[in-house]
């Protein structure tokens, strides 16, 4: 019987690239719009979100902030 194994993202050996890409997701900056600091993720997220979902009553809809921060991030990937 073959024994299951899961791993977490924690468990896995990351390359520098990886690293990089996860210490940029977790720094932190201001956010204009909804006065208060958050990291990157969280901002990704909520963009994402907010626009997919065509939530106007989000401050994240539409955010020229949250689309930079984006679109900065697609490219160093």
């Amino acid at each position: 019987m073959a024994s299951s194994t899961s791993k977490t993202v924690s468990d896995v050996p990351l390359s520098t690239d990886h690293r990089t890409m996860r210490r940029i997701l977790f720094e932190s900056f201001y956010c204009d719009r909804r006065s208060d600091t958050f990291m990157l993720h969280v901002c990704m997220t909520d963009y994402v979100n907010a626009n997919a979902l065509r939530s106007k009553a989000s401050p994240c809809f539409k955010c020229s902030t949250g689309e930079e921060k984006r679109v900065h991030f697609a490219k160093k990937g």
